[in-house]
Parts: structure tokens; sequence; C-alpha cells
């Protein structure tokens, strides 16, 4: 845990606003809650930098602070659809967080194969159409596996 004197838990508020309701899980470099927006009633996801990663406290938090950086060029470009949206930003306690949406879907590497062509070639032009976005906009992504790709009702 070096680098921070705190670690958020369900039923913390951060920001005045942001309410942890439970745990959703923890990546090599964050961690996500769900949390909701009691100003608006908002389900949303609260990410911080994860200081059990295994890895030094200034690459994690490197790390992070990149993805808020792109989170941020990407919204200040209008967003995608099929990214997150941030939504806020901050710190607690000495810790970052963000506040993105919460997307209710499955991973796509927990959804096994997908038998239907149709949906396989219409989740793949999706994917496409993402990388375009960034592209177009001089961000590259380095990290496209199923685990980070989220298919929600509408794939």
């Amino acid at each position: 845990m070096s680098g921070i004197q705190w670690e958020p838990s369900v039923g913390d508020t951060l920001g005045g606003r942001y309410e942890i309701t439970d745990a959703i899980g923890e990546g090599g470099f964050s961690v996500v809650w769900r949390g909701v927006d009691t100003t608006t009633g908002d389900t949303v996801a609260i990410k911080h930098p994860n200081p059990n990663a295994g890895k030094s406290w200034r690459v994690v938090q490197k790390y992070f602070v990149r993805e808020l950086q792109v989170l941020e060029t990407i919204q200040e470009h209008g967003g995608h659809p099929n990214i997150m949206t941030l939504f806020d930003e901050g710190e607690e306690r000495g810790l970052d967080y963000m506040i993105v949406e919460y997307v209710d879907g499955e991973l796509l590497e927990d959804v096994g194969t997908i038998d239907d062509t149709d949906q396989a070639a219409d989740i793949a032009i999706q994917i496409c159409d993402v990388f375009s976005h960034l592209h177009v906009h001089e961000i590259y992504y380095r990290d496209l596996k199923p685990d980070n790709i989220m298919l929600d009702g509408s794939d």
C-alpha cells in the first residue's frame, strides 16, 4: 500500500457526493467500485489507483493519470458511444479517483464463443469504430483484449 495513506471501502463517500456501494473488481492499475451519485441518484463506477497491484506506486499512479488524461481527451472531442464517459475526477484523503459511466454488462472474455456471425461482425465493427475514433484523435490504445471489452444488453 505504499504511496497512499487511505483506501476507500463500501459506505465511503468521495468528493462529497459519490458513495461506494459495492466492489466491482481490480486490475493491474485500478480498483473499480460501483457507487451512486448522491446528487443525481445515478449509478456510477468509481476508479482509483490500485495500491495492491504488485507494482511501484509511482508506476500505478502514472498509468492511472494516463487513463484519466485519455478519457479527458475523448470527452473534449465529444466522446464516443462505445467508450465509457468520464463524469468527474478528484482527490480524497490523498487518493486520486475518477467517476465514469457504469456499464451494466458482461466482459467479452466471459461471453465465450459467439456463434451468430451477424452478431460477431457487429461487435467487431463497433470495436473498429472505437479504434478509428481514438486514432483520429491520436490516442493509441495498446491493451485490446476480451477482458477490456464489455457487452451491454445491446452488444
